[in-house]
């Protein structure tokens, strides 16, 4: 993704549906953005929350 697209999806406001299902990709989507997915199989530790941060930066991944 560009530089440019990021800077001009952080000056998008919150819509409705990102509020009630908490999923700022529902922001882009909303506002004509797309979004690539892909499956990997290489290990991987979500960060979803500040306490989920801290457990990552104490861990050895």
């Amino acid at each position: 993704m560009h530089t440019e697209t990021l800077s001009q999806i952080t000056k998008l406001d919150q819509t409705p549906l990102e509020k009630s299902e908490k999923l700022e990709q529902l922001r882009w989507l909303e506002n004509g953005y797309k979004i690539k997915v892909s499956t990997t199989n290489h290990p991987n530790i979500g960060v979803d929350t500040p306490g989920d941060l801290e457990l990552l930066l104490k861990s050895d991944y």
